[in-house]
């Protein structure tokens, strides 16, 4: 959760472990401290990562990819300065999560190659590089994508302790 003055916010709206910070530009520049009740012994991994949502939610191209990782390494850029940019190297890979009974299909030309046939009943995460196919590439889902996911292009993670 973090602590607006006396408001809480919780950061996990849902059941569930996915944390979703909220939007907002005050609380952005008032960087406000972030609790967790754990149990003694109890840790609490955190990562980051960006999600993406396509126009058509079980499709996009090769185009639109590569314009999200590129907006991804803009954004790094921004953060970061040009220097911490040019030290560190460009986000390549998109992860798309598919729907348990779901194709994953690349279509190049008047040829589709199945990347992923999940017949589990849990999302499959199915991590690729867009730019490794040509520019009119169509990637297609049979069933709507669970979540579209970029990673920085560089580990940002931690561990969270009960003091």
């Amino acid at each position: 959760m973090l602590r607006d003055g006396d408001k809480t916010i919780r950061l996990i709206p849902e059941p569930g472990n996915e944390i979703i910070f909220p939007r907002n530009a005050r609380l952005w520049e008032a960087n406000p401290p972030l609790y967790a009740r754990l149990r003694t012994g109890e840790t609490l991994s955190v990562g980051f990562f960006f999600t993406v949502a396509p126009a058509d939610p079980m499709r996009f191209t090769q185009s639109e990819a590569k314009h999200w990782l590129t907006l991804l390494d803009r954004c790094v850029e921004d953060e970061g300065g040009f220097l911490i940019a040019l030290l560190l190297p460009d986000t390549h890979k998109l992860t798309v999560e598919v729907a348990p009974g779901s194709r994953f299909e690349v279509v190049e030309g008047d040829t589709t190659h199945q990347l992923v046939d999940n017949r589990g009943e849990a999302p499959y995460p199915f991590a690729f590089r867009p730019q490794d196919y040509p520019h009119d590439a169509v990637f297609k889902a049979s069933k709507p994508f669970v979540r579209i996911v970029m990673n920085l292009p560089f580990p940002l993670h931690g561990a969270l302790e009960r003091k």
